[in-house]
């Protein structure tokens, strides 16, 4: 359990760590061939 923002409701600190690594795979041209036809 992270107590870093104790006021946020845990989902939206799980969304914001997909969301980030999300990015991350994005920005290192990791994104499956379906994600990229998307964008």
């Amino acid at each position: 359990m992270r107590e870093e923002f104790p006021d946020e409701p845990l989902i939206a600190h799980y969304a914001k760590t997909i969301l980030a690594n999300f990015c991350l795979l994005a920005r290192n041209g990791l994104f499956p061939e379906i994600f990229r036809e998307e964008l």
